[in-house]
C-alpha cells in the first residue's frame, strides 16, 4: 500500500516535472534522484561485504550533474567545452578509482568497490 501512495503522488510530479520545468530545475532533481539511487546501490553493495568509494561515487555523480546543468546554460558555440569536459570526465575517472584502490589491502575488493 505504501508504494502504490508513493507512484499515485510521485508519478504526477515527476510528469510534472518532465513537462513543465525548466531546464535547470529538471536537472536538479535528476541529480538529487541519482543522489539517492546512489545512497541506496551503496548500502547494497556494503550488505555483501563490499566497502564502496563512496566520496567518490558521490563526486563524480556532482560532477556529471553540474556538467550537465552547465551545459543547459552554454551557448551552442561553446558545446566542445562541455563535450571536452564529459571526455575528461570519463576518460579519468577510472584511472581515479583505480588509484583510490591500490591502498587497500584486498585488491579484490578493489574492483567491487569502485
Amino acid at each position: 500500500m505504501k508504494r502504490v501512495a508513493t507512484a499515485a503522488i510521485l508519478i504526477p510530479l515527476v510528469l510534472l516535472a518532465v513537462i513543465r520545468a525548466p531546464n535547470s530545475l529538471f536537472v536538479l532533481l535528476a541529480a538529487l534522484v541519482a543522489l539517492l539511487a546512489l545512497r541506496e546501490y551503496f548500502d547494497v553493495a556494503a550488505a555483501y561485504g563490499v566497502e564502496p568509494f563512496r566520496f567518490l561515487g558521490y563526486l563524480f555523480t556532482v560532477t556529471l550533474f553540474a556538467i550537465a546543468f552547465w551545459a543547459g546554460s552554454v551557448s551552442e558555440s561553446s558545446i566542445i567545452a562541455v563535450l571536452v569536459a564529459l571526455i575528461l570526465l570519463f576518460g579519468f575517472s577510472p584511472f581515479v578509482f583505480l588509484c583510490a584502490g591500490m591502498p587497500r589491502q584486498d585488491l579484490r575488493s578493489a574492483l567491487p568497490g569502485a
